[in-house]
């Protein structure tokens, strides 16, 4: 931790990235080196080292492929976005929101 504190003291007030942590959950720490939660990441619930959630992940790469997605307007809309967003409204008790995909892709 001295070498961070050295190195925050000579930049001053030179702009520099958050020192992130290296922990399970995902943190950083501001220039005071107070923890903060990094909520700009796609894993700010820290789920990606649950290992429920690690198991379904193998398995669902091993039954159906992995490959990297965009949203559903570039890539197509799937079975898994449905049931997901069947599961959502029922755990929320909502019902299923229809998008106009135009308004919410940007021109």
């Amino acid at each position: 931790m001295e070498y961070e504190r050295i190195c925050v003291a000579r930049v001053g007030d030179e702009f520099v990235y958050p020192a992130v942590s290296g922990e399970d959950e995902p943190v950083a720490y501001d220039e005071k080196f107070k923890k903060l939660i990094l909520f700009s990441g796609n894993d700010y619930l820290g789920l990606s080292s649950h290992p429920t959630i690690g198991k379904a992940a193998a398995m669902a790469a091993q039954q159906h492929g992995m490959e990297p997605r965009g949203s559903a307007l570039i890539c197509g809309y799937t079975n898994y976005h449905r049931l997901l967003e069947s599961s959502l409204a029922d755990l929320k008790k909502k019902e299923i929101e229809l998008q106009n995909e135009e308004e919410s892709c940007g021109d």
